[in-house]
């Protein structure tokens, strides 16, 4: 018989057969885990793609890539845009909307009125009556934004100066109406 001391011995087994169930534990049938091989497919595939797109410049994909990140620059551009750029468009488009032209104003009265304190970062260039660009810096660097005939032409990156003919807005392109 045992004595307590941890080693059992064999008339301990037997002694203790009636106590418990006697038959062997069903045996549990492992389940196939779907998930990891089509997890592995599917980056394998992601991964493959991604590197068609850039092998290949002429690919639908290189061109689908090459748009997702261009719509992600402008949702960046968009976000980090200093408010008070837009408030300063605001204002210019709203005063060519009710005289017909932009006003030419000196910085004292760009920083003292109620309605055009628009702070120091952001810079006004009056082209003429039609044209004004405004500069201001977002958090991927300087913007202008240039303002014709009370609409917003359009954002170029860098300090651009008034283009020298309304008729050729470049290097603004044309956004399309929203």
């Amino acid at each position: 018989m045992g004595t307590g001391t941890g080693g059992g011995t064999s008339s301990d087994l037997t002694n203790r057969a009636g106590l418990g169930n006697d038959r062997p534990r069903p045996r549990r049938r492992k389940r196939t885990n779907f998930a990891r091989p089509i997890g592995t497919l599917l980056a394998v595939v992601a991964i493959g793609w991604f590197a068609w797109a850039q092998i290949d410049q002429n690919s639908v994909a290189n061109h689908q890539l090459s748009g997702v990140i261009k719509d992600a620059r402008g949702l960046v551009e968009k976000a980090s845009t200093d408010p008070s750029l837009k408030r300063a468009e605001n204002f210019f488009n709203s005063e060519y909307t009710g005289t017909g032209s932009y006003p030419n104003l000196s910085d004292q009265q760009l920083h003292s009125g109620a309605n055009t304190d628009f702070g120091v970062g952001v810079e006004v260039s009056w082209c003429s009556a039609n044209a004004v660009v405004l500069q201001s810096m977002t958090g991927s660097g300087a913007l202008s934004r240039l303002l014709v005939s009370g609409k917003t032409v359009g954002d170029v990156f860098g300090t651009r100066p008034c283009p020298a003919n309304l008729a050729n807005l470049a290097p603004w392109t044309v956004r399309p109406a929203s």
